[in-house]
């Protein structure tokens, strides 16, 4: 089966379950034009700053999840003796 006719009347979307193949990467291509990135200075300056500012931000919540952890967690009474004037039920 090579197509797919509809001879439908009604107006429904219309699937079918052709598999289409993903392009293949040639990296011998790739690489090469790592060789130029002198002429895609601003592709590749745009791509290391919104990496760089990830990097930041993941830091930057790390740490508040590192503060976060300190306000959640319980901190253990100590024990009052039996002459102290209140006591921890």
């Amino acid at each position: 089966m090579k197509s797919t006719e509809c001879l439908c009347t009604h107006l429904t979307t219309f699937g079918s379950d052709f598999y289409v193949p993903p392009n293949t990467i040639d990296f011998k291509t790739v690489f090469t034009k790592f060789k130029t990135l002198h002429e895609n200075a601003a592709v590749f300056s745009t791509v290391i700053v919104i990496f760089g500012l990830y990097v930041i931000a993941a830091v930057w919540a790390r740490r508040k999840d590192r503060r976060d952890l300190v306000k959640v967690s319980y901190l253990q009474l100590i024990y009052s003796g039996t002459r102290d004037a209140r006591r921890w039920n």
